[in-house]
């Protein structure tokens, strides 16, 4: 099975605790008493347990309380949730491209320390890795170094999570590419 980036938020999502939906809900409807909004946005643990209470006294039959908790119902909860959603793909990408380059380096024999160099970058708010070879790298002329990144690249290029700019040349013999997220 191949373990996509939405695969993977979906696994997460499931393994993790959605947020809470019942304080929002509680907030924004015109029933419930002034003083139980203030009780249920509290950043006091003790004070939204008494506004579920009052929730649950008030109008039961609309909310139920029983299982409702005051962190996952939370706004700090709900961001901090959604910011590591945003943050996932991201995460992915630091992390795929270290382990493409190292199933690659085992194919061809080499150890984690020769070889290819790669460099993180983030420019305008993408995230990049640039991809490279030097003359004297992998102890081979420049030329079979060159075909080696070339393989490297038609590698990642062929998982189709990645977009990759084409091979250059750093003007001193050596040669890289920048690989970039793949957007959904």
């Amino acid at each position: 099975m191949k373990l996509t980036e939405a695969k993977l938020k979906q696994m997460i999502k499931e393994a993790m605790i959605t947020p809470d939906p019942l304080i929002s809900k509680a907030l924004a409807d015109p029933d419930v008493h002034a003083k139980i909004k203030d009780l249920l946005s509290s950043d006091v643990e003790a004070d939204v347990r008494q506004g579920f209470s009052l929730l649950d006294a008030t109008l039961g039959d609309r909310y139920n309380v029983k299982y409702a908790s005051p962190e996952t119902g939370s706004e700090r909860y709900k961001e901090k949730f959604d910011q590591f959603f945003n943050e996932v793909p991201e995460m992915i990408f630091w992390n795929a491209i270290p382990a493409e380059l190292d199933k690659f380096n085992m194919a061809i024999g080499h150890t984690q320390d020769e070889g290819f160099e790669l460099t993180k970058t983030s420019q305008f708010d993408e995230a990049s890795y640039i991809v490279s070879v030097g003359v004297d790298a992998l102890g081979y002329q420049t030329s079979h170094g060159y075909e080696e990144l070339a393989k490297f690249r038609k590698q990642l290029e062929s998982t189709e999570r990645f977009y990759i700019e084409s091979l250059m040349n750093d003007g001193e013999g050596g040669h890289y590419f920048e690989v970039y997220m793949q957007e959904d």
